[in-house]
C-alpha cells in the first residue's frame, strides 16, 4: 500500500489483456487507499495496449 500511495503515476501495460473486473478491483483499492472517490483515487493513470490484437 505504501508503494502505491508513494507513486506519482501508475502505468498499466497491455490493458487489453486485463479483465475488467481486475481493473475495477484496482480502481476500488486506489479509491480506498487514497480516501478519494475520484477515478483511480485521483491519481494519474497511463494505460497502454492494442485492443485489435
Amino acid at each position: 500500500a505504501k508503494l502505491l500511495l508513494a507513486a506519482r503515476c501508475h502505468i498499466i501495460d497491455e490493458i487489453s489483456a486485463l479483465h475488467f473486473k481486475a481493473f475495477d478491483c484496482a480502481d476500488r483499492l486506489m479509491r480506498s487507499l487514497t480516501r478519494c472517490n475520484r477515478v483511480w483515487g485521483g491519481r494519474m493513470l497511463i494505460t497502454v495496449g492494442d485492443f485489435r490484437q
